[in-house]
């Protein structure tokens, strides 16, 4: 008979040591939920966080051991066209010996209070729990490219380091490209120039942007803009990482002025990849658009990526381009 569960509550700060214990076993030691760093980076660094004691939760026994959590990001998003500011759900976790309820207490706990919530890149468990609960289902779809066979060789070799340049530029017929891992406020405010895409999308000021993908606590990431920095065509943000030896990166953010700005940007942006020695890439989204071109450029869709919304109260749900950047707080391509 599994240990009495003595209750789903608030993080206190006595409980953060614990739970990054929890994470370490549950995830593995060297995962991105066990760094304190992520932690400090997701509640004390965003400035749209409540702080840990309102956006995260714990499942804990008599003894104070943490045996679950369920974590909360608040991002701003454009819904009905006003900006709000809902919480992003991941990270929903419980040891096995535990799953007889108490999950579905973090899910329901997790959403308590709140008005709208994300829920993407769902695990099969949850995304049964969300279905039941008549939690509209967004079409996001999971792909993938092999940019370079032989790097991808090399780096499972351990002859491949994951070492991306500082900066590139170039000029692609004439419109120039710029990709940084370390851009400036200037270049970040002129990434923003380029409009969101509507409702149903992450809607970005400079202070979140910046903590969002260029944090020293944060993952890191490559910015690419794509025409004259006084009016880009468009922005791409891409994250990356080695896994098993090989330079992956994953696409997590992407604007474009108009429809027809939107093959050039993806095409810089894959070929930023290619110069700075990623050999897999990954991306998530559900901007039709961009899967028609990502189609006809040899990305390939994976196992499909649950991804759903929580509205409490009855409203319609326009959905006009989400990426990976409104879930994804670490990298762990696969």
């Amino acid at each position: 008979m599994a240990p009495v569960l003595i209750r789903v509550r608030p993080l206190t700060e006595p409980d953060i040591e614990p739970l990054l214990r929890f994470a370490a076993g549950y995830y593995g030691p060297d995962s991105h939920q066990a760094r304190r760093t992520r932690f400090e980076w997701l509640y004390r660094d965003n400035p749209l966080s409540l702080g840990p004691s309102k956006d995260v939760l714990v499942a804990v026994t008599g003894d104070g051991d943490v045996v679950g959590c369920h974590w909360k990001t608040r991002l701003a998003w454009r819904f009905h066209g006003q900006r709000v500011v809902i919480p992003s759900c991941h990270d929903l976790a419980i040891l096995p010996e535990y799953r007889q309820g108490q999950g579905l207490q973090l899910i329901l706990a997790g959403l308590a209070g709140e008005e709208r919530a994300a829920l993407l890149g769902l695990s099969p468990q949850s995304e049964g729990i969300y279905a039941r609960m008549r939690c509209p289902e967004v079409p996001m779809v999971r792909l993938q490219k092999v940019l370079s066979y032989a790097r991808t060789a090399l780096g499972m070799t351990g002859l491949s380091r994951c070492r991306p340049k500082p900066g590139l530029a170039w000029r692609n017929k004439a419109i120039p490209v710029v990709a940084t891992a370390l851009p400036d406020d200037p270049l970040l405010g002129a990434a923003l120039l380029v409009p969101t895409a509507g409702d149903g999308s992450l809607e970005w000021t400079l202070e979140t942007f910046r903590w969002r993908f260029f944090h020293p606590h944060g993952p890191a990431h490559v910015l690419v803009l794509v025409g004259d920095a006084a009016a880009p065509i468009g922005r791409a943000v891409f994250s990356y990482g080695q896994r098993r030896g090989a330079v992956m990166a994953r696409l997590v953010d992407v604007a474009a002025a108009d429809a027809a700005a939107l093959a050039p940007v993806l095409a810089a942006t894959e070929k930023a990849m290619r110069r700075l020695g990623v050999a897999v890439a990954t991306a998530a989204t559900t901007s039709q658009p961009a899967l028609e071109w990502f189609s006809t450029h040899g990305w390939k869709p994976q196992h499909g990526v649950s991804a759903r919304f929580f509205l409490r109260r009855q409203e319609p749900l326009t959905i006009a381009g989400i990426w990976g950047g409104s879930y994804d707080y670490g990298y762990d391509a696969n």
